[in-house]
């Protein structure tokens, strides 16, 4: 939405089509992390996200590029080979003489 407000988060189901990912690093204000019960486990993803969406309190960023889901141990194989194809190479650091 208009300045990255995020409108809905929902996960992907298997009779979704292409979407975007959620995924990276969250930035999370303190006071909505108080709002994370304390006791038992919880799913930011599932289970508070939404919550912080509804209230529009929610932002992203954009960013088309590739994704892969290390998720079961043959996506994860794939890693060897994905990261070395996607991340630019970056020069070796030339050793400074004494």
């Amino acid at each position: 939405g208009p300045g990255g407000r995020i409108l809905d988060l929902q996960e992907k189901g298997p009779d979704k089509g292409p979407g975007w990912v959620n995924a990276g690093i969250y930035l999370i204000r303190r006071s909505l992390i108080y709002e994370v019960p304390p006791d038992g486990l919880v799913s930011l993803e599932r289970a508070m996200a939404p919550l912080w969406v509804n209230r529009k309190r929610c932002y992203g960023f954009l960013c088309k590029a590739p994704f892969l889901d290390i998720g079961t141990p043959e996506s994860y194989a794939q890693a060897e080979t994905f990261f070395p194809s996607v991340v630019p190479r970056i020069p070796a650091r030339r050793k400074l003489s004494a």
